[in-house]
C-alpha cells in the first residue's frame, strides 16, 4: 500500500526498530523484493538540567527538525515535586501559544527564557532563533542551544521547595 504504519497502532515514539518491506508486481505474484531498514521516531525537542544556582536554572535543549516539522518555541512546565505529573501535552501548558519571536534578534548565548506563574505552576516558554525562518534550516543537523530561567523572577520560586520540570 506504500504506507508504514507502526504496530501496535498509535505509537508516536520509537526507538530504533528494523522494518522489512516487500514488493511485489500485481502481474506477478511468484516474484517480489524485500529490504530491510532501521527506522526511529524521536522528540522534535528536549532540554535537560544543565546547571542550578539560587536564582536561576540552565536547560540545555536540543532541537530536531523534519522536512515536514519545524520547531519555533520551547515550552517548559515547573510544578512542586510530589504534585501529580501532568500529561505532556499542550493543553497541560498554560502559556502555550505565548512564545512570540522577539523585535530585535537575541544577542549570541544564552537565551532567556519567559515565564508566567499560573496557579502552582511556572510556564515558560523561549522562541528558537530563526524560528519561522524555514529557508535557514537544515534538517541533518540537530540544533542546540541555552536558555536560562529564573527561579526568582516571575514565578518566585522558592529555594527551599523541590521542583519538577
Amino acid at each position: 500500500s506504500g504506507q508504514i504504519r507502526p504496530d501496535p497502532p498509535d505509537q508516536q515514539l520509537l526507538d530504533l526498530m528494523p522494518y522489512t518491506i516487500k514488493a511485489q508486481s500485481m502481474f506477478d505474484l511468484q516474484k517480489s523484493r524485500e529490504i530491510s531498514v532501521l527506522l526511529t521516531v524521536q522528540e522534535p525537542g528536549y532540554c535537560e538540567l544543565q546547571s542550578i544556582k539560587s536564582t536561576e536554572a540552565l536547560m540545555a535543549c536540543t532541537l530536531h527538525d523534519a522536512s515536514n516539522f519545524y520547531s519555533e518555541a520551547i515550552y517548559l512546565l515547573f510544578f512542586t515535586y510530589g504534585t501529580v505529573t501532568p500529561a505532556p501535552q499542550h493543553s497541560t501548558f498554560p502559556c502555550y501559544g505565548d512564545a512570540r519571536q522577539p523585535a530585535a534578534a537575541p544577542p549570541p548565548g544564552i537565551l532567556d527564557f519567559g515565564c508566567q506563574r499560573h496557579g502552582n505552576q511556572c510556564c515558560c516558554w523561549l522562541w528558537i532563533p530563526g524560528g519561522d525562518n524555514r529557508a535557514e534550516r537544515n534538517v541533518d543537523v540537530s540544533r542546540k542551544l541555552t536558555g536560562r530561567v529564573s527561579t526568582s523572577g516571575q514565578c518566585g520560586m522558592s529555594m527551599a521547595e523541590r521542583y519538577i520540570f
